[in-house]
């Protein structure tokens, strides 16, 4: 049985941004393919378990970036089941250089899910085997919010008095039929997307993305509508929060490093 997932990927000019690196948005929906790939061969793609009635669901996803892969260049993309942890099937990935040392490492962490109700269910036996059986190292990179922003809690993120640091929030935007995945909702990378957008053209133009983080809760469903809400530090940190329409939902929460 596959332990270890590897393909190797092409970077072609519209895979990237203006300084010609890999969109962030592109790198997540890669994650996404080489898993899909990957699990086909375990047995456990999403064409096989939705017909049972089951499927993956994202709850947490973590990127660390240390060299951008570039326009033009290709990678080894590798991804492996890490570790089972309670309800939470731990998927990791790397991108490596032509020297095999990895310039993006990635955690993911799943949900086996029953489909028509949406409520996590056990990992199968198959599934404990598999990550029992995984010898890659593990991604150790610390968790870049605290307990209680892992919670969706950002009460200690408060405005200062002199308004240099202040939540911000984008226009309201709606879930379109690009953005839907297999699951019916929108997907994860489309997230990543509409909380990068939500920062100006300036700021993007001169710093680049480091490390993020993300944090899924509440689906949104097609058509649905949200905002991003962001604070920055002055150590170019920026919190990220996706909100419902009227503020009164928070489905998903992300923290992005820059230098």
């Amino acid at each position: 049985m596959t332990e270890k997932y590897t393909e190797q990927v092409f970077i072609p000019n519209f895979f990237t941004d203006k300084a010609k690196r890999l969109r962030i948005k592109t790198m997540c929906d890669l994650f996404n393919d080489i898993a899909q790939q990957h699990t086909i061969k375990l047995g456990t793609d999403v064409d096989t378990i939705n017909p049972l009635g089951f499927t993956w669901m994202l709850r947490h996803l973590h990127i660390v970036i240390n060299k951008i892969p570039q326009r033009w260049q290709t990678v080894t993309l590798n991804t492996w089941c890490a570790k089972i942890n309670g309800l939470l099937v731990e998927r990791d990935y790397s991108f490596c250089n032509s020297e095999n040392i990895p310039v993006v490492e990635a955690n993911s962490k799943w949900m086996y899910i029953d489909f028509k109700e949406r409520r996590p269910l056990r990992p199968t036996e198959m599934m404990y085997k598999c990550a029992e059986r995984n010898e890659e190292k593990e991604f150790t990179y610390p968790s870049l919010f605290s307990r209680k922003e892992s919670k969706g809690d950002f009460s200690e993120l408060v405005d200062e008095p002199n308004g240099s640091n202040i939540w911000r929030k984008s226009d309201i935007f709606s879930a379109s039929y690009n953005d839907i995945d297999f699951n019916g909702h929108v997907t994860q990378s489309s997230y990543v997307q509409w909380m990068m957008n939500a920062l100006s053209y300036d700021f993007l133009n001169n710093h680049e993305l480091k490390e993020i983080e993300t944090i899924y809760a509440h689906e949104i469903m097609p058509d649905g509508k949200a905002y991003v809400e962001w604070y920055m530090t002055e150590k170019n940190i920026v919190t990220m929060l996706v909100k419902s329409e009227d503020g009164s939902m928070l489905h998903c929460w992300g923290r992005a490093v820059f230098n």
